[in-house]
């Protein structure tokens, strides 16, 4: 399962603002094995970032779209699914829709 965050300050240290990357925290490990990959990654990376606004969906709407471009073909179907956990604000509505 690819799992991505947004909207946190990557570096404990200074300020690295992201509103996309994969919460492996790992550049070469986008993906994570099933559900239980899925909150083990999630329970450390929240160990390792800090929670940091606005809330812009437009990034990681965008990085979604991208990854499900040219997957499959009338033969050959795929799905992907999108879930966004969030507090309920949008800060880039307008970019997002």
């Amino acid at each position: 399962i690819a799992a991505y965050g947004f909207g946190a300050n990557l570096n404990p240290y200074g300020k690295q603002i992201s509103h996309c990357f994969n919460i492996t925290l790992k550049p070469d490990q986008e993906e994570v094995d099933g559900i239980d990959g899925l909150i083990e990654a999630y329970k450390s990376c929240l160990t390792k970032v800090q929670l940091y606004g606005p809330t812009y969906f437009s990034e990681i709407l965008g990085n979604a779209a991208a990854k499900s471009m040219g997957i499959c073909d009338q033969k050959n179907q795929t799905y992907n699914i999108l879930l966004i956990i969030t507090d309920g604000v949008i800060n880039d509505m307008q970019r997002s829709i």
